[in-house]
């Protein structure tokens, strides 16, 4: 695909979506947050950690238990995912060794949700992308993608769950009852709240698209973090798009764009 069109020295694009953050921006307080810097590479690190359980979680944490990927599918889901091309100015995440991950995500949406519904994509086989991080800044942002291997019925059976409000709610909770501990500066998140929004316009079957938002504290500093995700059933394919940013959502036109290509790949390699 084209790489998508970016501004000089391939900055990031966010949208300015709510009224807190332009108002904030407004009155200058944005530039008053502390340069710690120490901070800020802790919400590099964590944003890069958190988005690599998006899916996971999206998969009501069942993924262990899922089949596994054939070779042919492993080729079909390379052929699909996002990969460095697709964003310019981003970096490949690698796990970290100085950053450790605590709460209780699942439990936190199972008492939310009543239960651990059949999962979005979760008892599938399934491959991810890389996760692509890029952060200046508080701003940072990742964002990646997912393919999964369905049925018509079982797609058709997650566009009725992901149909349910709960669903997205539930997942806001469970991704701000996450924790991380980088360097010694713990983040915890809090004040989530969730809604299930358009779909970018795609050839394909809408199954899920929602934001997710919450605040992480790191060191008394309040950053408000985001989190999109789009997942879109094309044949016998459930494919996925997250992006994960702090400070202000990711465009919705580069999302748009991103996902459109993911749908054209999986048309043009069917399984």
């Amino acid at each position: 695909m084209s790489p998508p069109a970016e501004t000089e020295e391939h900055a990031t694009r966010f949208d300015l979506w709510g009224r807190d953050l332009a108002a904030a921006q407004a009155a200058g307080h944005r530039a008053r947050i502390p340069a710690s810097w120490r901070v800020l590479t802790a919400l590099g690190i964590a944003v890069a950690v958190a988005s690599a359980l998006i899916v996971h979680l999206a998969g009501g944490g069942s993924r262990a238990t899922a089949p596994r990927l054939s070779p042919s599918e492993r080729a079909i889901a390379a052929a699909i995912n996002l990969r460095a091309a697709d964003a310019p100015g981003f970096t490949v995440s690698y796990a970290s060794h100085d950053v450790a991950v605590g709460g209780d995500p699942g439990n936190v949406f199972k008492s939310c949700y009543g239960g651990a519904p059949a999962s979005v994509a979760g008892d599938a086989p399934e491959a991810d992308s890389p996760s692509f991080v890029q952060s200046n800044g508080f701003s940072s942002v990742s964002l990646g993608s997912s393919v999964s291997f369905s049925s018509a019925a079982q797609i058709d059976r997650d566009a009725r769950l992901a149909a349910d409000p709960r669903l997205s709610q539930c997942f806001a909770q469970a991704m701000a009852a996450l924790t991380f501990t980088v360097h010694g500066t713990q983040i915890t998140g809090a004040d989530a709240s969730a809604a299930i929004v358009p779909l970018p316009i795609v050839a394909g079957q809408a199954v899920l698209a929602m934001r997710a938002r919450m605040n992480w504290t790191a060191r008394g500093i309040t950053i408000p973090t985001y989190l999109d995700l789009y997942v879109v059933g094309v044949g016998r394919e459930e494919v996925s798009l997250y992006t994960f940013s702090t400070m202000q959502p990711y465009s919705a036109a580069q999302e748009q764009l991103l996902l459109s290509e993911l749908v054209t790949r999986a048309r043009a390699n069917p399984y």
